[in-house]
């Protein structure tokens, strides 16, 4: 009952984690993508093939553009409703987590459902809802959210099907593994090798994939995962299909085009930061995993994610997310170390220092200047929720018991996270200048429908709300005067000395100037070292017509001029026109 209870707990401020403030934060990662290609499909009735840019896009199948777009559909194109599915998938990924748990420990029990096997699931969904990749990658709208939840559920749907009578649990498996496919491609199905290969090195004999209900789930698998594909060759021919294989997967596996230059160590380390603060846990439940009379099932779950590993490590392109489909199998394994294996004091008191250390280091963490930060009372009110936080750690860790330390560390990551993404985010979005130059975008498009973008400096990330907000792509790389002096009608976004450089231009038109912040902000190293505000300038290569905008050009002229630099500009003006009417006299008197 304790369990159950907590574990509510924990769903409900994960699922407020996952979903407070979702449309505030800045569009991440590879989110445009997405985003871009599933509002398309809503408003070109084509759901059959993505767009991005107003381009056909085949860099991923179509799964989540689907999902992303019934959301649109229902909820119309958002920031908030693209995000809502990767918030719910993180969701029934947690639920997967906790059934799955449940039943293969049991299973590894004793067939039934034992205390051992709740408490196991416990532990395994309190740890994957808090790891810190996963928190983040639940409130990013990519297909890697999904793949982790399909991959897991064929995972478990396969073990418990290689019991000889739970076989019918193959033919899901397979569906399950079809649309792992629609979602990211080959490496659902590679994922679920590995797992073939995992339980053939623990149990030493074949899988049972060859019988009819498990050939029927490979059928399925193939037909589901194929059938997009298909009908994409039939519309459009060969070349989408060697451009998704051949470009997409093979390249960006063998080839450097996606060479980001990482070791074959890269996930090894990326685990121990990402998987905090839980992956301190991951040695010394491997080690239990190899134990004499532990669960067979736990070897299994722990090699499926090492030979996850070999393929990851081994391309040359290398990405933190890619790690996120380990999370759930590696979670199961250390939830069912805690809750099968007397782990002892030590470990559990390096686990609740770990978190302390970091909680009171958050307490001393620079914040954003003002106005990019929360109110003072919300700052003074987070510093205590985090000294209250770790000193709860510090009193767990005291005489520890293992619900208790888990619960306490958990709880604390949750709270952590309400207040980043429900007080920091919103204060940081809000008071970057985003929405001031979308509108003012906008209303120029009014008057110049046929207006292009050149955005010659994006510290700000402009040119995905842009796309997405707007509808417009923009040209990511400009040369800064021959777009000032092109003949085409341009928006041209730059920084404080570019907009310095073009402000005597004739035919340049100064929209806007305004203070924000560098969206790199959020980095740690960017922090450490001071968060420094700038200015982003909105200036225009072309006259309009709107009175507004005029008037507006006006009152910054004469503001301008107030300016030393204003002053200097305009004196070194005035002395050219004395130096030329001069010249016109002395012109005349000849």
């Amino acid at each position: 009952m304790k369990n159950r209870l907590l574990l509510g707990l924990i769903l409900a401020l994960s699922a407020a984690a996952f979903l407070i403030g979702l449309s505030d934060a800045p569009i991440e990662r590879a989110e445009i993508y997405f985003l871009d290609a599933a509002r398309a499909m809503v408003e070109r009735s084509d759901w059959l093939v993505p767009y991005y840019r107003g381009e056909p896009f085949y860099d991923k199948p179509p799964l989540t553009y689907w999902l992303l777009a019934t959301s649109f559909k229902f909820l119309g194109p958002s920031l908030f409703a693209g995000r809502l599915v990767a918030a719910l998938l993180a969701l029934l990924t947690l639920l997967a987590t906790y059934l799955g748990t449940r039943r293969l420990i049991a299973r590894a029990e004793d067939g039934g459902t034992t205390e051992a096997s709740d408490t196991a699931a416990f532990f395994a969904t309190a740890i994957l809802a808090t790891s810190y990749a996963f928190v983040s990658f639940a409130r990013l709208t990519m297909s890697d959210m999904l793949l982790t939840l399909l991959t897991f559920l064929a995972g478990v749907l396969y073990l418990r099907g290689e019991s000889e009578s739970r076989q019918t649990w193959l033919i899901p498996c397979g569906f399950i593994l079809g649309l792992g496919f629609l979602a990211k491609g080959p490496i659902a199905w590679i994922y679920f090798g590995a797992l073939l290969a995992a339980f053939v090195l623990v149990e030493r004999r074949l899988p049972r994939i060859f019988t009819p209900k498990g050939l029927l789930g490979t059928l399925l698998a193939v037909g589901t995962g194929l059938s997009w594909f298909f009908f994409i060759y039939q519309r459009e021919g060969i070349e989408p299909l060697k451009w998704f294989f051949l470009r997409e997967n093979l390249q960006r596996f063998a080839a450097p085009t996606y060479d980001t230059a990482q070791p074959f160590w890269y996930y090894f380390l990326i685990y121990a930061v990402e998987g905090l603060p839980w992956s301190i846990l991951a040695l010394p439940a491997t080690l239990f995993a190899f134990r004499a009379g532990s669960p067979r099932i736990l070897r299994v779950l722990l090699i499926w994610p090492l030979l996850m590993l070999v393929p990851l490590s081994l391309s040359r392109g290398k990405i933190d997310y890619y790690l996120l489909p380990l999370l759930p199998p590696l979670s199961l394994l250390i939830g069912a170390y805690l809750a099968t294996s007397a782990p002892s004091a030590r470990v559990l008191r390096a686990l609740a220092g770990v978190v302390a250390v970091l909680l009171v280091g958050a307490i001393f963490f620079p914040m954003l200047p003002a106005p990019f930060a929360p109110s003072a009372s919300v700052v003074t009110a987070m510093r205590a929720f985090f000294a209250l936080a770790a000193l709860a750690c510090l009193s767990a860790a005291f005489r520890p018991t293992v619900r208790a330390v888990v619960s306490v560390c958990a709880l604390s990551v949750l709270g952590t996270a309400l207040f980043l993404f429900g007080a920091i985010v919103p204060a940081y979005r809000a008071a970057q200048p985003t929405e001031e130059l979308l509108d003012h975008i906008a209303r120029e498009r009014v008057y110049t429908p046929d207006l292009q973008i050149a955005v010659c400096d994006d510290t700000l990330r402009l040119q995905r709300d842009i796309l997405f907000t707007l509808r417009i792509p923009v040209m990511e790389h400009c040369e800064l005067w021959q777009v000032a002096s092109s003949s085409r009608k341009f928006l041209i976004i730059v920084t404080l000395l570019q907009e310095r450089s073009l402000r005597t231009a004739d035919n340049v038109r100064h929209i806007a100037s305004l203070k924000h912040l560098p969206a790199d902000v959020t980095r740690l190293s960017t922090l450490l070292e001071g968060a420094h505000v700038s200015k982003v300038g909105l200036l225009a290569n072309f006259q309009t017509t709107d009175p507004v905008a005029r008037w507006k050009r006006n009152r910054e002229f004469k503001r301008w001029l107030d300016t030393p630099e204003g002053q200097k500009a305009e004196a070194e003006r005035l002395e050219k026109e004395r130096l030329l009417a001069e010249e016109r006299r002395r012109a005349g008197l000849r």
